[in-house]
Order: C-alpha cells, then sequence, then structure tokens
C-alpha cells in the first residue's frame, strides 16, 4: 500500500507531464504554421514576378499592335523585317552565357525602373526563367 505523499506527488506529476505535452505540440504547430507562411509567401513573390513578367511581355506586344507594327526608327516590326534589321527577332530569348558574349558592345538603361540593354540596334531585357537569367529581345524603350 503506497502512503498518502506517494499519492500526492503523483497527482502533481500526472499534469506536469500533460503540460509538457501540450507546449511541444503548441511548439510544433506554432513552427509550423510558421513555415507555410514562408511557403506561401514565396509563391505569392513567385506568382507576382511571373505576372509582372507577363505585363511587359503583353505591353510589348500591345505597344506593337497600337503603334501599326511600327518601332524604333519607322522599320517595320514583322519577325522577318525585325531580323535584318536587328539580327534578332522581338521575344527571342537568349540564355546568360549567350548574352555575356556579346554584352562587352552593350549599354545599359534603366527607364522607369526597368533595366533595358541595347546591343547595336536590338535591345534586351532580363528576365528569370526556370530559374535561369535570360535576355529578351524587345521593342526599345520609350
Amino acid at each position: 500500500m503506497r502512503n498518502p505523499s506517494q499519492i500526492q506527488q503523483q497527482n502533481r506529476q500526472t499534469p506536469q507531464g500533460s503540460n509538457q505535452e501540450d507546449r511541444q505540440n503548441f511548439a510544433q504547430n506554432q513552427q509550423q504554421d510558421r513555415q507555410d507562411q514562408q511557403n506561401s509567401n514565396m509563391q505569392d513573390r513567385q506568382n507576382y514576378g511571373q505576372q509582372q513578367q507577363q505585363n511587359r511581355q503583353n505591353y510589348a506586344s500591345d505597344y506593337d499592335d497600337y503603334h501599326g507594327g511600327y518601332y524604333g526608327g519607322g522599320y517595320a516590326a514583322t519577325p522577318y523585317a525585325a531580323g535584318v534589321v536587328t539580327g534578332a527577332a522581338i521575344g527571342s530569348v537568349l540564355n546568360a552565357t549567350q548574352f555575356s558574349g556579346m554584352s562587352s558592345s552593350c549599354g545599359a538603361m534603366g527607364i522607369n525602373g526597368v533595366m533595358y540593354y541595347q546591343c547595336g540596334n536590338t535591345w534586351y531585357q532580363q528576365a528569370d526563367q526556370g530559374g535561369q537569367s535570360t535576355y529578351i529581345v524587345v521593342n526599345p524603350p520609350e
């Protein structure tokens, strides 16, 4: 038979063990909530970046449509004509290695918070595609 002090001690220890388990569960839930929020924030940033890139591409397309197929010095902006005049069609994509091979003859210019690169008569804008840095041929900025 147990004495009363042993019974009292066991009664005090049982709630403490339960409290510790509750604290651990709470801490694990908090950590999971933080991780979920970080993942959500990262996805939001990626979606925002993709939407901004799509907006820039739509703007370039709309600009070309609005101005009757002309850009820059009045040359027709058809892919064939752009290829003849500038050496690359609007929307052509170069990877970072290809671009760096010719970038020594390029000038960089920031316009309205967007960085453009002019290489001869061709204008490029840097973009991130699939985690890789690329350079897209765009209409000259205004």
